[in-house]
């Protein structure tokens, strides 16, 4: 027994043995493949498995990431076309919807004039005295009630009664009653009675009602429209009054005054008396023809030149417009000249220049002159403007002879660092002066303002603005040489007449 247990025991152990010489066999086996090189086949398909790897990688992490921002961005891009298309079909409606506007400004205010612009007794009293028929009807006083409202249609409107005492013929009474029945202001007779004094004169009282938008729409209550006569054509405010007489040689074919002195004096330089003589020059550029030109000294200076129908002589002055804004050492503007070859043989005794100034200006005017051997000298010829309307400035030129031939090649404003200045002179008749015959000229001063235009400016609108009435757009158009229908550009300056 014990034999065959040993002989069993002895197969088991051997059975064993084998299995770990097979598993040992296996081991080694596996050891010797991964020991061993790689064949071709086997290097081009891992490079192949490598190459799909990236592939993959970078089409899950960037293709598609970037695909998607595309289709986002296309989103966008066709959003914001559209939005573009929208706005460009809006700018292009922009015109017709100001044109649009203009025209219900001007509605506006056309029926703006057949009210009043607010309940005020001292403004009503001030337009009815201008209404009333008083060389017919004495009237001795006015009654006002307090305002109220009353319903016309669907709006509200304010309203007062006024009634006025009165003693009239017939004739009277009725030229009285059809003034206020005709009257461009909205007003409503409310009752009239009369007495008999004798067999032509009534006395009696007549009631009416004023209205007024006070509330309704923005209006200034201190601006009244007056409907006044057009005096466009001189622009003298007492010419249509019974025996004024105009001065000799006090403006030419209706124009703005000729000229004018410092402190109201009328056509003589300062220092010169009233009616003394001076000698006549040459002209050497009357400026009727526009080839001159606008320079600004530096970016900061901006502006424009002209023919001007205000002149001294001929038909046409030279018109600067500047805005300077005054950030550097030299600050001006130029009328060019150089165009025009004004060149001086010989020293003259005198040149003379005629400027007309429409208000008082800080700055100095000169002339830019260029020598012989070709050096520029800036001659100042007038410190600060001082005077309304023309004057006549005198200016000595250089007496070396070596300098000449000498070009005057520009006329200058200029003004001092930090004093930021705008507005419009004119300039006519520059001349030579020669001792060969006198003459003597007369001139009167007025007063002026200037307005730089903004956008959507129109000249009824600056009108109505500054004297609270379109009818003096004609004298503003003249005064500015403005044609009919022109659309002003923003930053133009206007010359304006204060009243």
């Amino acid at each position: 027994m014990s034999e065959s247990r040993r002989c069993k025991k002895m197969e088991q152990e051997n059975k064993k043995t084998e299995q770990k010489n097979k598993k040992a066999k296996k081991v080694n086996k596996r050891k010797s493949l991964l020991n061993r090189p790689l064949t071709q086949n086997e290097k081009v398909l891992l490079a192949i498995l490598g190459i799909a790897l990236i592939i993959f990688l970078g089409n899950y992490f960037i293709l598609t990431p970037q695909a998607a921002k595309i289709t986002e961005l296309e989103t966008k891009k066709y959003d914001l076309d559209t939005q573009i298309e929208e706005i460009n079909t809006m700018m292009k409606k922009e015109a017709d919807i100001k044109k649009e506007w203009q025209m219900l400004e001007r509605e506006r205010n056309e029926i703006l004039k057949n009210y009043f612009p607010a309940l005020d007794q001292a403004q009503i009293i001030y337009l009815l005295n201008d209404l009333l028929p008083y060389d017919n009807v004495e009237i001795s006083d006015f009654s006002f009630s307090e305002p109220a409202t009353e319903t016309i249609g669907d709006t509200d409107v304010k309203r007062m009664d006024v009634t006025i005492p009165f003693k009239s013929n017939y004739d009277g009474m009725l030229e009285l009653v059809s003034t206020i029945k005709e009257s461009p202001r909205r007003m409503s007779i409310e009752n009239l009675s009369m007495d008999r004094i004798d067999d032509e004169d009534v006395s009696g009282n007549l009631s009416f009602k004023v209205y007024s938008l006070e509330g309704l729409v923005e209006e200034d209550p201190n601006v009244i429209f007056v409907d006044i006569a057009d005096n466009s054509e001189d622009n003298n405010i007492i010419d249509s009054f019974e025996g004024f007489a105009t001065s000799a040689g006090n403006g030419e074919n209706g124009n703005v005054p000729e000229e004018g002195g410092e402190n109201g004096e009328t056509g003589t330089t300062p220092g010169e008396s009233e009616g003394e003589i001076e000698v006549k020059g040459d002209i050497i550029n009357d400026f009727e023809v526009k080839n001159y030109f606008f320079i600004p000294s530096h970016e900061y200076v901006s502006g424009n030149t002209l023919n001007s129908t205000i002149k001294q002589s001929g038909k046409y002055s030279a018109r600067l417009e500047y805005n300077i804004i005054a950030l550097q050492d030299e600050n001006r503007v130029y009328l060019d000249m150089t165009n025009q070859k004004i060149q001086l043989n010989y020293s003259p005794e005198k040149l003379s220049l005629w400027v007309y100034s429409f208000a008082y200006s800080p700055g100095n005017l000169g002339v830019r002159l260029v020598t012989n051997n070709g050096d520029a000298i800036h001659l100042n010829i007038q410190e600060g403007i001082s005077w309304l309307g023309w004057k006549n400035i005198k200016i000595d030129l250089p007496k070396e002879l070596p300098l000449y031939p000498i070009n005057i090649t520009s006329i200058y404003y200029e003004v001092p660092k930090n004093t930021d200045d705008f507005g419009v002179i004119l300039f006519d008749k520059l001349e030579v002066f020669y001792p060969h015959h006198y003459e003597t000229e007369w001139v009167e001063t007025s007063e002026y303002f200037f307005y730089k235009v903004v956008s959507g400016d129109t000249v009824i609108d600056i009108s109505r603005r500054f004297y609270g009435t379109a009818d003096y757009k004609n004298e503003i158009m003249k005064n500015n040489n403005i044609s009919s229908g022109e659309i002003l550009a923003p930053g133009r300056i206007l010359v304006l007449k204060k009243r």
